[in-house]
């Protein structure tokens, strides 16, 4: 079982690259070679034996490295216009560029400007391949539309996952199957009461200030990371006007979940801000 990754990262020097060319196939050349790039922001490999592994049926010889990237960082994602001709009966079209982000518009030459939720919806991918460039994230088209009329959809992709996988095949040993993904993003809901020191003349930039702080903390914990009630205690504390803090929460959960209980994330998850509510 391939294990947590090491947080040093090699300097990008000729001397680095001789070590991968030693260590060619290794965990520690995976993870420093994909750490190359300034967009991961932490990495996770796992291979044959690893409950995370859902690709090789138990098998073996496949390898999975997760990543953690800035998902709204614009150096990490293109726009792309893509079209195809309408069949009649199609129900949907897998998009030539993975892993997706978001749709932004989908048109028809004879329908015109079609809309989502009506006319199609947007589909992610949510096996084995979902966040690389091997993912079939998709449109469905909810509609019929005109026989022969052409599709123009305008979307944004990953195309850093492209990158970072380029960069890391170069220590790929030929046997190793080899997928390069993105990490899980799980948002994060939070909702407390902050109790105001008799100093505090405006309570609105008070809970103002105070969220911002806990959407910082949740936006930039590592993989395989855990979400406390007393961590986010600590951050609100730490702002000038909080006397102090009611426990437990109103809520500590995942996003569409319940609750108040610390969070613990999977080895290939990481938190973000959900819902962040101070009263």
């Amino acid at each position: 079982m391939i294990r947590r990754p090491p947080r040093s990262t090699p300097s990008n020097s000729s001397a680095a690259s001789d070590v991968y060319k030693r260590q060619v196939g290794t965990e520690a050349a995976y993870i420093s070679k994909a750490k190359e790039s300034v967009y991961v922001l932490d990495a996770l490999l796992v291979g044959p034996g690893d409950t995370l592994m859902t690709r090789d049926n138990g098998l073996g010889g496949k390898i999975d490295l997760y990543l953690k990237i800035d998902k709204d960082n614009t150096d990490n994602y293109d726009q792309v216009t893509e079209s195809f001709t309408y069949s009649a009966g199609q129900t949907e079209r897998i998009l030539d560029n993975q892993p997706v982000k978001a749709i932004v518009s989908v048109s028809g030459s004879v329908s015109g400007v079609l809309t989502e939720g009506v006319d199609w919806s947007f589909e992610q991918d949510s096996g084995a391949y979902s966040g690389s460039i091997s993912a079939v994230d998709k449109i469905n088209i909810l509609n019929a539309l005109s026989d022969g009329e052409t599709i123009t959809i305008v979307y944004t992709y990953f195309s850093q996952v492209a990158t970072i996988t380029t960069n890391v095949e170069t220590v790929r040993p030929i046997t190793a199957d080899l997928l390069v993904k993105l990490a899980t993003e799980v948002p994060i809901d939070v909702t407390a009461t902050i109790v105001a020191d008799s100093t505090v003349t405006d309570l609105d930039t008070l809970k103002n200030t105070v969220q911002t702080e806990i959407e910082s903390f949740l936006d930039f914990k590592d993989l395989d990371g855990k979400v406390e009630q007393a961590d986010i205690i600590a951050v609100m504390k730490s702002v000038t006007g909080v006397d102090n803090v009611i426990i437990p929460f109103t809520k500590l959960a995942k996003q569409g979940e319940s609750g108040t209980a610390d969070i613990q994330l999977g080895e290939n998850e990481y938190s973000t801000a959900g819902t962040v509510t101070i009263n």
